[in-house]
């Protein structure tokens, strides 16, 4: 995660403008710190970049902590589970909104 404090500003200097981010990789407070400082600078205003992010992305070895449950469990709401996640990813990103999901 603390790669992209300068991983990111130095592709967004250099133009990359579509930010592709999920929950599972770890960094999406990190993602919206730097987009947020680019944004108070007026270096970039929101509509210039281009968020995506995933959810429902299943446990893995480097993902332990997945909150997918609902994909599996037929007691829990699929549409609640994700819906959470992806407020989740808003709230970590802090952003506003997302271009895609």
């Amino acid at each position: 995660p603390d790669t992209v404090y300068t991983a990111l500003p130095a592709a967004l200097d250099a133009g990359y403008r579509h930010i592709d981010s999920a929950n599972m990789y770890g960094c999406e407070r990190q993602v919206g710190q730097v987009l947020g400082s680019y944004f108070m600078s007026g270096k970039l205003k929101r509509e210039d970049i281009f968020i995506t992010t995933k959810v429902g992305h299943p446990p893995t070895t480097d993902y332990v902590n997945a909150k997918t449950q609902y994909l599996y469990d037929p007691e829990l709401s699929a549409y609640t589970g994700a819906l959470q996640e992806f407020y989740e990813c808003l709230a970590n990103l802090g952003v506003g909104y997302v271009d895609l999901l």
